[in-house]
């Protein structure tokens, strides 16, 4: 998840549309809300 975060951090620093900018940021929100999710599954699993 942190590659997926750190690639789009980088396509961000790129000449981009605004429509391509949203999707990037759409992409970075799904990736932290279910890596997020996952954290908080495991912690309450033990």
């Amino acid at each position: 998840m942190n590659v997926i975060i750190g690639f789009t951090n980088l396509i961000e620093k790129t000449t981009l549309s605004e429509e391509q900018h949203q999707y990037l940021n759409f992409i970075k929100t799904a990736v932290k809300t279910c890596w997020t999710s996952s954290t908080i599954f495991l912690i309450f699993q033990k």
